[in-house]
């Protein structure tokens, strides 16, 4: 769990057992490593490691380094998980979710506010996603969506373009409010979209679906 005080407990356990050139890496979905240091005799082999869920699958990790951590763990870490076939991406800065988590939590935050407000049924945004936007995202990711949208401009050329359209869009966006309210619209809405199917034959059949898409994606990655 993201309980930061037994996290803390854990490692200083860790750190004492563990070999002097051992690698501390936690898979904290949005706690700070340079937090997670603070108790460490050697907090210069602390990190986080975040994988993309299901990690079983997933092969992309995020590499986040604490305000101490050497730069040498940095690179061993990387060679370490790259050695094993599972590419990194690597925060320049310490952000609370670190990447996956705040961009999949901008996408969460809009998702429930349609869904809430009455714009949208959940099956919709999902459609939205996995039949709409997905597709896209599989081969570009959004800042060269955005790129290409301007064409032979780039990403200047879509920022002058669509800058005004911009603007408006993320001054309507919603800021909803996780209450019973809010709860009770998406539990109805997901029960009318996938009914009383249980979480092993959702997650089986998300499993089965992803295969053929991450071997694809293996062309991407290698290049």
């Amino acid at each position: 769990p993201e309980d930061l005080a037994l996290k803390r407990r854990i490692y200083e356990q860790i750190e004492a057992g563990a070999p002097v050139d051992a690698i501390l890496a936690s898979s904290s979905s949005g706690l700070l490593p340079t937090v997670l240091q603070q108790v460490l005799h050697h907090p210069e082999r602390m990190l986080v490691v975040h994988p993309n869920n299901p990690p079983y699958l997933m092969p992309l990790l995020e590499v986040v380094a604490g305000e101490k951590t050497a730069a040498s763990v940095i690179t061993e870490t990387r060679d370490f998980y790259e050695s094993l076939g599972k590419p990194t991406i690597l925060l320049k800065r310490e952000v609370i979710g670190h990447l996956f988590n705040r961009i999949q939590a901008a996408v969460w935050r809009e998702a429930i506010h349609l869904v809430e407000a009455g714009y949208a049924s959940a099956e919709d945004v999902d459609k939205a996603v996995t039949l709409g936007l997905g597709h896209r995202w599989a081969v570009c990711g959004p800042l060269e969506i955005l790129h290409l949208a301007g064409g032979e401009a780039g990403i200047g050329g879509a920022v002058d373009r669509l800058g005004p359209a911009l603007t408006t869009w993320w001054d309507s966006l919603g800021t909803p409010e996780l209450n019973e309210h809010t709860r009770q619209a998406l539990v109805d809405s997901m029960f009318d979209y996938l009914g009383e199917a249980s979480y092993a034959e959702r997650a089986a059949r998300r499993d089965q679906l992803m295969l053929p898409l991450l071997k694809m994606a293996s062309g991407k990655i290698k290049a």
